[in-house]
């Protein structure tokens, strides 16, 4: 079994299915890019590896934003903010590896993975704690 960056444990559920398997996706989009580093894969590869977590960060988003949107959570917008802040960040480092001006290192690779960690077990929680709530 190939070593992992991030380990997915109930710590991090936020008890909903549909969450809980987006978020251990990504997990598994972190982890194949940690691989793909510390393996140094070619150039192309990696960028398609953060154009990949990119793209179902961003599917990820727009399903747990719906949920905020059709459950009325007070604090969606500042939640979205956050979302916006990930997939710029994850954006400019994939336009910088594919243009070649990014050296492939471990920066985007912590940087996902830290703020994966701290969002699903802070933001994600808070959510979690709304949609119990309702079901009071």
């Amino acid at each position: 079994m190939e070593e992992e960056l991030l380990q997915w444990d109930e710590l991090f559920s936020v008890n909903n299915l549909v969450l809980d398997k987006q978020h251990q996706q990504l997990f598994e989009y972190v982890n194949k890019l940690y691989q793909a580093i510390i393996k140094k894969e070619a150039h192309l590869y990696i960028a398609q590896t953060v154009s990949d977590l990119f793209n179902y960060s961003k599917e990820h988003f727009d399903t747990e934003e719906a949920m905020m949107e059709q459950t009325f959570f007070p604090e969606r917008e500042a939640h979205k903010r956050y979302h916006r802040y990930f997939i710029d960040e994850i954006k400019f480092f994939k336009s910088t590896i594919i243009i070649g001006k990014q050296e492939i290192n471990s920066t985007v690779l912590d940087f996902a993975a830290d703020w994966l960690r701290m969002h699903v077990l802070g933001e994600d929680r808070k959510f979690a704690k709304h949609l119990k709530d309702l079901l009071k």
